[in-house]
């Protein structure tokens, strides 16, 4: 698919993937008022998109035909929505004549002309079209379950040097998200992005299972759980079992972490997929998710990107092997963490 280079003026967007694939699509990539062409391709073969998401009841109350009682988050919504080309965006925007010619119910109207043309026009395929927008539906309901912005807090507390431990409310997120990802109705089309979803639903599975089996209630965090540390509770002088217990934790810890790198990869895997196929400004901003170790036997914190490498596909449609084989491959995968057992070299 042709690469996207988005360039949208004014403040960071925060509109709907799934607003913005029917604001687009259902406008042909055309100027809804002179139907200027917004999709063009650079010597490159890059498309960039020349069009802007104009609001026609304003953000704010005091901008253009901002006088309404939308809340916020309905006027960042594809009905309130209206793509115009830089041109006519600022001509409709203009104080004080643009609101004056250009009010709420005659942009409406434009609108739904301009987008039953397009609808009417030879080429448009309508089940391909809906076919997207259930896409970006999807997508946004992943965003809103498993909450990358607060990944540094649930990253942080799961690579904690103290000990892995994962907050009651975002063990029933994680366990959500993943009966959630098992029972999708997946769309045609977008393999790829389909079986990396599938792909993180094993890896929340098999991290909540492995905590599941091995945790204890957390004395240091409220409403919590901990990877357990048995051989604290040994209660007895006995070296050999001691040692036998804290080699088993110390195993579990390294494969806890190494789970969280792996959820990190699949995070900014799906995310590439979705700006290369569905919207190229998915989180352009924000940029790709990082795991914080440390500290490090220098006493330093290190800052890991965990990004899948192309041979860690293995001729698999998507990188994760489930949990048996995923103890041995960990060691194969840039950026792993935790003491290699002898033979497990890297390749």
């Amino acid at each position: 698919m042709t690469p996207i280079c988005r360039f949208i003026r004014g403040e960071r967007m925060t509109i709907k993937t799934v607003d913005r694939k029917r604001l687009w699509g259902r406008s042909g990539n055309r100027c809804a008022i002179c139907n200027a062409r917004l999709l063009q391709e650079t010597e490159m073969g890059v498309a960039v998109i020349l069009g802007e998401e104009a609001h026609i009841v304003a953000r704010e109350a005091d901008g253009p035909r901002g006088d309404s009682p939308l809340t916020a988050a309905q006027r960042d919504e594809y009905s309130n929505l209206i793509l115009l080309c830089p041109t006519d965006h600022a001509r409709i925007d203009a104080m004080p004549t643009g609101p004056a010619d250009y009010p709420i119910e005659p942009l409406l109207e434009l609108k739904r002309r301009h987008e039953q043309k397009v609808h009417d026009a030879l080429g448009f395929d309508a089940q391909a079209q809906l076919n997207e927008e259930n896409w970006a539906s999807l997508i946004d309901h992943f965003l809103t379950r498993i909450q990358l912005d607060r990944w540094g807090f649930f990253s942080g507390n799961l690579m904690d040097p103290a000990g892995p431990s994962m907050r009651n409310d975002d063990r029933k997120r994680m366990a959500d998200l993943r009966d959630w990802l098992i029972s999708r109705i997946w769309p045609e089309g977008h393999n790829h992005l389909r079986e990396l979803l599938r792909g993180i639903g094993e890896v929340i599975n098999d991290l909540l299972l492995l905590l599941e089996r091995n945790s204890e209630d957390n004395p240091l965090m409220d409403d919590s759980v901990r990877l357990a540390k048995d051989y604290k509770q040994l209660g007895r002088w006995d070296p050999e079992e001691y040692k036998r217990l804290l080699d088993d934790y110390t195993y579990n810890l390294d494969l806890v972490q190494n789970l969280v790198l792996e959820l990190a990869r699949f995070s900014n895997a799906i995310c590439d997929a979705i700006r290369a196929e569905i919207d190229g400004r998915f989180r352009f901003d924000e940029g790709v998710l990082i795991v914080i170790n440390g500290p490090t036997e220098t006493f330093e914190f290190e800052r890991i990107r965990p990004e899948f490498r192309p041979e860690d596909y293995r001729g698999r449609k998507h990188p994760y092997p489930r949990l048996e084989e995923f103890k041995h491959e960990r060691f194969t995968r840039d950026g792993w963490l935790g003491d290699k057992p002898a033979g497990a070299d890297r390749p």
